[in-house]
């Protein structure tokens, strides 16, 4: 029986000292039949210096097509990528994570034993900038989610939506699935988090509780320096307001309830960040009008 091609999409930025441990992961995978699709885009260090020498050495163990250009951003690329690759199943993939034994195989096993899913994600692992482990089950252990809530198309509708807890290259999908959710919207900063709710609202998204991949905890994480204000719960609220045509029944109401949350979280920080401001004004003039200390030389 031939198997499905499967495309593992990498859109690579500034991780010169990862990228090529990423590569090797996607090298070395049991499956077989797959292809490998890069787009450098835009790093400003040696990333695509490291993917041009792998990519000579590595050549006749996977096909890979390459594209080094500007900086577009990661859902542009990812859409790019998506466009170029043949496969009947595409893969995302980090450059600076890797993948784990038999991480591609599970998956299309898992797709093809449930042709109701059109989606599946799984669990990974966290290590720090220099590969160390941190936590083993990063679901549970990193964002606090309940994996099993994944098991039920409602619970993990539910659980998408009250805490995304899903990072790491660990997502499989089949590329027709864009025809029906669309593609990755270009004007959101967390596109992934918008991409899985559109599949678990549908209820076509399934998941394997094992460890897919390698996520990378580490200072230069983007996702770890995004602190909570007033434009972050912004953000959030657009995701879920989009999202709202997808949901239904129990989910739908819990949906709008997280909006309505969302609305007043937003609102207390532009609350807060006023009186802080008004704080800071108010003690400048404070000082500014207390009386000199007049210093009496005559003793």
């Amino acid at each position: 029986m031939q198997t499905p091609l499967v495309s593992i999409v990498l859109p690579a930025y500034n991780h010169e000292k990862y990228v090529a441990k990423a590569l090797d992961s996607i090298a070395q995978q049991d499956y077989a039949n797959k292809e490998l699709l890069i787009i450098n885009d835009g790093s400003s260090d040696k990333t695509h210096e490291v993917i041009s020498s792998w990519i000579k050495n590595h050549q006749q163990v996977i096909p890979v097509d390459y594209v080094n250009r500007e900086n577009r951003g990661i859902s542009a690329t990812l859409n790019e990528l998506i466009s170029r690759a043949d496969g009947e199943y595409i893969a995302g993939m980090s450059s600076d994570d890797y993948l784990l034994e038999r991480s591609l195989s599970l998956r299309v096993e898992h797709l093809l034993a449930h042709p109701d899913k059109k989606a599946v994600f799984g669990n990974y692992i966290v290590i720090d900038e220099n590969g160390r482990l941190i936590h083993q089950n990063g679901i549970k252990e990193l964002y606090k989610g309940n994996t099993n809530k994944f098991s039920a198309p409602e619970g993990l509708k539910f659980e998408m939506l009250r805490n995304f807890c899903i990072a790491g290259p660990v997502l499989m999908f089949d590329r027709n699935i864009f025809n029906i959710i669309g593609t990755y919207d270009e004007s959101l900063q967390i596109e992934d988090w918008d991409v899985y709710l559109r599949m678990a609202g549908l209820e076509v998204l399934g998941f394997i509780d094992e460890p897919m991949a390698a996520y990378r905890w580490y200072d230069l994480n983007t996702c770890k320096n995004i602190p909570k204000s007033a434009t972050t719960c912004k953000y959030e609220r657009k995701i879920l307001e989009k999202n709202l045509p997808f949901f239904s029944g129990a989910s739908r109401k819990q949906l709008k309830q997280l909006i309505r949350r969302r609305k007043r979280k937003e609102f207390d920080y532009v609350v807060r960040t006023i009186f802080k401001k008004l704080f800071s004004i108010f003690k400048e003039q404070s000082l500014h009008n207390s009386p000199t200390p007049v210093i009496n030389d005559n003793k």
